[in-house]
């Protein structure tokens, strides 16, 4: 007489539709991007992913008007710019920040930062031309270059926690202070080059 016990096959089959339907979850997304339309569809994106999500670019990316806010409740987001160019076109109609880190973990790797311009009061407090950080940021091998701030913070204005790794700031300007990077919570910068950047309040 067969043995009416269940057998270990349809576990396994059982096993592998479980791991087939969820398992593309388990490790986030990436989003391949090489314009300004495609970069703020993956933002929107990782913003309501729960996992942990990479965007890769793909070549240089010049902005018309600001990219929606990093605001990354759950997970992390690494983004590889791959030696690549993130920047505010000159000839843009409104004044904008490059990059808005509200929430999330996020470790942007050879990346250059350039031409945000924050200018007149557009907004409350015109901080960061280039980055305007509140959560957690990691740089590695980027260069912040070329932007204003009205207030502070030319290149990066950061009031969460901040690391950089053999990054460049230079060449970013602010009215009152912090013509480099105006820091309020934590910092900490390991072979980095901050240099002639210009506030008219230091």
């Amino acid at each position: 007489m067969k043995s009416q016990a269940f057998g270990w096959k349809p576990v396994l089959r059982y096993l592998l539709v479980l791991f087939m339907l969820t398992g593309a979850n388990l490790y986030g997304a990436t989003h391949t991007v090489s314009n300004e339309g495609g970069l703020s569809n993956a933002i929107t994106a990782v913003n309501a992913s729960g996992t942990d999500d990479t965007i890769t670019f793909t070549g240089n990316i010049g902005l018309e008007a600001a990219l929606p806010e990093i605001n990354k409740a759950t997970g992390s987001l690494t983004i590889e710019g791959n030696g690549y160019t993130l920047s505010r076109n000159t000839g843009a109609s409104t004044v904008f920040r490059v990059l808005y880190i509200n929430a999330g973990d996020v470790t942007i790797d050879r990346l250059t930062i350039s031409g945000g311009l924050m200018t007149g009061l557009v907004e409350i407090v015109p901080d960061g031309g280039g980055i305007y950080n509140r959560d957690t940021l990691i740089l590695e091998n980027c260069t912040v270059t070329g932007n204003t701030a009205h207030w502070s913070g030319g290149g990066i204005f950061n009031v969460g926690a901040l690391t950089l790794t053999n990054c460049t700031v230079s060449g970013n300007t602010a009215g009152w202070d912090g013509g480099g990077i105006y820091n309020v919570e934590n910092m900490i910068l390991e072979n980095c080059t901050v240099s002639d950047n210009e506030a008219s309040m230091t």
